[in-house]
């Protein structure tokens, strides 16, 4: 009897197009959640602080060629807008000091950045891996993101979905960036609505 009902729910989770992810969590009206525009704010990459641009590009190039959202705040306006506006970059540090310290959106923060940025959705990042490493001999490429998909008109988390990608070589060493591109497109697709 437990092994069919093992059965059940695997198949349930096929069935709802369960994503592969290491991590997902969705939150209430998730699926009801489609915003048509949507900033990427400067990834959170503190062990990893070089790959900060390039994290922040393949994540706006995968939510543009998904073709589910109207307009993709540019990298190059979230950073001018940071750059001069006193209230949104002190927006942002609330934002991730509250999400860091509590877990909670700072729901004050979130509407003056969505405000400033013209997008109904924001997508923080945080940069789990983006490394090259060797371990007896074998060597890899690691890419890993954390995402959290904020609703900017309730200022309540939609998604969290945590994932990583390695590629395993000898003489190439594959391309970060490539390797987080891939990643990127897979992340997007597995936000939801699906």
């Amino acid at each position: 009897m437990a092994r069919k009902a093992r059965w059940i729910v695997l198949a349930a989770l096929g069935a709802a197009g369960c994503s592969g992810m290491q991590e997902t969590w969705e939150g209430p009206g998730a699926q009801a959640f489609r915003p048509t525009t949507i900033a990427v704010l400067p990834p959170d990459a503190s062990a990893f602080d070089g790959a900060r641009e390039a994290v922040q590009e393949v994540l706006v190039t995968a939510l543009a060629a998904s073709g589910r959202f109207e307009r993709v705040v540019p990298p190059e306006q979230v950073a001018t807008l940071l750059e001069r506006s006193r209230s949104a970059f002190d927006a942002l540090v609330s934002f991730r000091s509250r999400l860091d310290t509590t877990g909670a959106l700072d729901a004050d923060a979130v509407r003056t950045l969505s405000e400033a940025l013209q997008s109904q959705a924001l997508l923080f990042v945080r940069v789990n891996a983006w490394e090259y490493s060797s371990r007896d001999g074998d060597k890899s490429a690691r890419v890993g993101f954390t995402l959290r998909l904020v609703d900017a008109s309730t200022g309540t988390l939609v998604a969290r979905i945590r994932h990583e990608e390695h590629d395993e070589y000898t003489f190439f060493r594959p391309e970060l960036r490539e390797l987080g591109a891939d990643l990127a497109e897979e992340m997007v697709e597995a936000l939801p609505p699906h």
